[in-house]
């Protein structure tokens, strides 16, 4: 149960995941409250991942901020990419 807001940061390092990134849907009790995603202040980390599916998968999650910028009150700065997969010959 949340009931309070809740900050994730992500450190100077960056991840590469092997597998989707996934943020169920979450009881919140009052609020209402956010989940925030951000970097460390300061710091600019790169996910990354070589998988099928979506790196960051919302399941069913309400009130969810990915914020990209790493100051106290900065501009968002996110990008995504994807390298599509190799076709099959026919």
């Amino acid at each position: 149960m949340v009931d309070e807001d809740i900050n994730l940061t992500i450190l100077a390092s960056g991840t590469t995941e092997t597998a989707s990134a996934v943020l169920n849907a979450v009881a919140y009790e009052g609020g209402p409250w956010t989940i925030t995603i951000k970097p460390a202040e300061g710091a600019t980390p790169t996910i990354t991942g070589a998988i099928g599916g979506a790196l960051v998968k919302l399941n069913g999650a309400d009130h969810v901020v990915i914020d990209g910028s790493n100051t106290a009150g900065g501009t968002t700065a996110t990008s995504r990419s994807r390298t599509p997969a190799p076709r099959r010959a026919a």
